[in-house]
């Protein structure tokens, strides 16, 4: 479901920033991929902070169609975007999802009152619409992702994973695949929850304990956080043989336990 670049939605569609003129913006990415105007669309119009708005949602079918034909480095960077917006949405790490199927828009009081009154009351379809497209294209943009992450560049295989992971039902197995299988990681033991300082080395990961860590959590179902590990490392065998490796890792490390 593609908003028209024309609709009038777009005038109360906000982002961390506002409205914004993100139809223009879009626009200029379909004449092809341009570096800067597309990290700053991804990071800082569109998501800022692990929080996404209501124009994250409407952006989506459109940058989805863009990265149809997109290869190199424009689809890797499409991908790690598209695969944390997955992430972000759908994870649920205590509070609840930030996307629990209908497009998230805010409270009366808020910051952006005027805007989320409009959506609510002069584009409810719309809203209705974006909010079904994002719950059934969901898996295909995690496969989407999956597939850059396969023969991408190897820095940026594990950010293109980390929807697969949420959608998987291993919430926190996703900053465990930031970065890797070339920087460091935020490992959680599967087990007791503590946060370990994943270190790259010749001999694969090692895991460092995290110094006064107070992050920590009770994992719903360590078990599934091991399958989606071993299932991920599966597709990424031959294309990312390092990063399989470590998901290897992740898929029987712990701190503790049996």
């Amino acid at each position: 479901m593609r908003l028209p670049l024309d609709h009038p939605a777009w005038q109360a569609l906000y982002g961390p920033y506002g409205v914004e003129d993100m139809p223009g913006q879009l626009a200029a990415l379909s004449d092809g991929w341009d570096a800067d105007i597309a990290k700053d669309l991804f990071w800082e119009r569109l998501h800022h902070q692990e929080t996404l708005y209501p124009v994250t949602f409407a952006a989506l079918p459109w940058l989805m169609t863009f990265g149809a034909g997109w290869q190199g480095e424009a689809r890797a960077e499409l991908a790690g975007f598209l695969s944390h917006v997955v992430s972000c949405a759908f994870a649920d790490l205590g509070d609840g999802p930030q996307f629990s199927g209908s497009v998230p828009l805010g409270e009366a009081g808020s910051a952006y009152t005027a805007c989320d009154e409009r959506l609510r009351q002069d584009f409810a379809p719309e809203m209705v619409a974006l909010s079904h497209w994002t719950i059934e294209a969901a898996p295909g943009i995690a496969a989407f992702c999956e597939a850059a992450a396969g023969d991408g560049p190897e820095e940026m295989s594990g950010f293109a994973l980390t929807g697969s992971a949420v959608l998987a039902g291993a919430p926190h197995l996703a900053p465990a695949l930031e970065g890797a299988p070339v920087h460091e990681t935020a490992v959680p033991c599967p087990e007791c929850g503590r946060y370990f300082h994943g270190v790259p080395t010749e001999e694969g990961y090692r895991f460092d304990p995290m110094p006064d860590e107070d992050r920590a959590f009770r994992h719903a179902d360590a078990a599934r956080h091991r399958q989606a590990a071993r299932l991920l490392a599966e597709k990424m065998r031959s294309g990312q043989p390092r990063l399989a490796a470590y998901l290897d890792q992740l898929a029987t490390w712990h701190c503790c336990g049996d």
